[in-house]
């Protein structure tokens, strides 16, 4: 059940995640390099590409916890906001 719901919330995070990054990259990128916005499914895929690159396997620690998908289901929120909130914050000072 709970490989399920993992699962079932990949493609909601991936969506947060690429508006996340589509935001991000208004916000700071276009303006400094004058370069056109992306969309979310370039940013999907941007983010497919640093995730690929940068992957780390924790997969066998998360296996001995038995609360994995907890942490799994709050960071698919959590981490999108966070990252946008401290976005916004960044972008006050340019």
């Amino acid at each position: 059940m709970k490989v399920l719901i993992a699962v079932l919330l990949m493609p909601v995070r991936a969506v947060l995640c690429g508006y996340v990054i589509t935001v991000l990259w208004a916000w700071f990128i276009s303006p400094c390099f004058g370069i056109h916005q992306i969309s979310i499914p370039y940013a999907m895929g941007l983010s497919l590409i640093v995730n690929f690159i940068t992957y780390k396997d924790d997969l066998v620690k998360k296996e001995y916890k038995d609360d994995w998908i907890s942490e799994y289901i709050l960071s698919t929120i959590t981490l999108p906001g966070i990252t946008l909130l401290f976005g916004y914050i960044y972008k006050s000072f340019i």
